[in-house]
């Protein structure tokens, strides 16, 4: 990816430091209710819900993830949306 557009994302992300909508949380928390989907749907459902008033690191801690793993979930949740999560079959 050329660097331009590499930035260009990247400040995108950073203006639109997003949080789950009420109804986008309505999904995650039925995945892990549920534990509907796959692992890694529901691993991934648990970080951008406890994003919310915790820092990267301190999420990475909780889910025993990277933390660099947290960031790029994050990073793709706020580029695509729900969209990024895997579908439950």
């Amino acid at each position: 990816m050329p660097l331009i557009e590499h930035m260009t994302k990247w400040l995108i992300i950073m203006k639109r430091q997003k949080f789950p909508s009420s109804e986008e949380r309505a999904v995650l928390h039925g995945i892990m209710s549920k534990r509907k989907g796959d692992g890694l749907e529901v691993r991934r459902a648990s970080a951008l819900l406890l994003y919310e008033g915790k820092s990267t690191s301190n999420v990475a801690e909780a889910l025993y993830l990277n933390a660099e793993t947290v960031r790029e979930w994050r990073r793709m949740f706020v580029a695509n949306g729900m969209s990024w999560l895997p579908k439950s079959a």
